[in-house]
């Protein structure tokens, strides 16, 4: 549970069907930039403010900042870059987190099939 200008953050264990859908263009263009071998600088122009939004409101579950995490307005009374960013790089490192989880069980499963 990482911890965002003296406030705890936690992710959600696993997102539903929608709403990995919904967040799936948004992490593929953060692949793609990763890929090709990204700054932080060009992960960040990889995606709009609106989609960062998507992103964190989608896979943090709760915080202890004012407001419903869930809710992209309650981004509003952050600051950018003691808490935004920290929350955006933070879902970014969640992200990878939770994807690595899913291949490792992948390579599970087909191991024991």
């Amino acid at each position: 549970m990482p911890e965002i200008n003296g406030k705890q953050v936690t992710f959600k264990a696993e997102l539903t069907n929608r709403e990995g859908w919904n967040v799936s263009p948004t992490m593929a263009a953060l692949a793609e930039a990763q890929n090709e071998g990204a700054t932080v600088k060009a992960l960040f122009n990889a995606v709009s403010y609106d989609d960062a939004l998507r992103l964190m409101s989608t896979l943090i579950e709760s915080w202890d900042f004012d407001g419903d995490p869930g809710n992209a307005d309650s981004y509003e009374a952050l600051d950018l870059y003691t808490e935004v960013f920290p929350l955006f790089t933070a879902a970014l490192e969640e992200m990878g987190i939770q994807s690595e989880r899913k291949a490792n069980l992948g390579e599970s499963v087909s191991e024991s099939t």
